[in-house]
């Protein structure tokens, strides 16, 4: 609780956690496995295990408040929330197992580095690799009614995560092969801008101020950025996240 400082609960370790408010719940890729979790009393609720699937599940954003989307090193899979199995205790098993799932999961062949999804404009945007047959080393908008690209913007090599602006009108871009932070309005094609960071491990989005960016340096090192101005902060982080104001961020350090 960052209010009161207080640790509300531990769960198992996992490659990723996407909090989901609006039902109460978060969700963590344990063993290539998305689990359900109750918000307030940390218990497993359901499991989704990606049918016929060899890659690795490597990140995942919410869509809308019965979608979520899973990233892997060669697809995308759009998941509705029904498609989730309860977990029930079987005696004698050990492990929790599933009831029968539903179908309406929907597969996207794109190599996607990193994904974010865009509430104003309904559209989900991947970061495409190199190797990507359709549009490689791109920022791609994915039409979720249609589940085709049907826009991207040539970025640089090996784009990565992606931060959308608090109006929904540009993307910041970690481009990894070029080690630039890349400003995109994918509505218009647009590479506002492109600046050479050095490496970089990290950036976050404001939550109403479009043009404050927080990044974290392959130092460590953290800084906020409005517009042209920079300012440092005297401290190591590995990631950063604003809180529910542009005045309050929040780093971590595993060292």
């Amino acid at each position: 609780d960052t209010t009161t400082g207080n640790l509300l609960g531990v769960f198992a370790p996992c490659m990723a956690v996407l909090p989901d408010p609006d039902n109460s719940r978060f969700y963590t890729i344990v063993n290539n496995n998305v689990v359900a979790y109750d918000w307030a009393t940390f218990v497993p609720l359901s499991i989704y295990t990606p049918p016929n699937f060899t890659d690795t599940l490597l990140g995942m954003v919410k869509v809308d408040s019965a979608t979520i989307a899973l990233r892997a090193g060669g697809e995308i899979r759009v998941v509705p929330l029904a498609r989730f199995s309860l977990f029930a205790p079987q005696p004698g098993s050990g492990p929790l197992v599933q009831t029968t799932p539903v179908p309406g999961v929907t597969r996207i062949d794109s190599r996607a580095n990193a994904i974010a999804y865009d509430a104003h404009h309904g559209r989900l945007l991947a970061s495409l690799s190199s190797v990507d047959a359709i549009a490689g080393n791109s920022l791609a908008v994915v039409n979720l009614d249609t589940m085709q690209v049907e826009n991207s913007v040539p970025i640089g090599s090996e784009p990565g995560q992606i931060e959308l602006s608090a109006d929904g009108q540009t993307s910041w871009v970690l481009v990894g092969g070029t080690n630039t932070i890349a400003r995109v309005n994918p509505w218009t094609s647009q590479v506002v801008s492109s600046v050479y960071t050095g490496p970089i491990l990290h950036i976050a989005s404001a939550p109403t101020l479009p043009d404050r960016l927080a990044v974290v340096r392959g130092s460590g090192a953290v800084e906020v950025w409005d517009g042209p101005l920079q300012r440092a902060w005297d401290g190591i982080s590995a990631l950063v996240r604003f809180g529910k104001t542009d005045d309050q961020l929040f780093t971590y350090n595993n060292q």
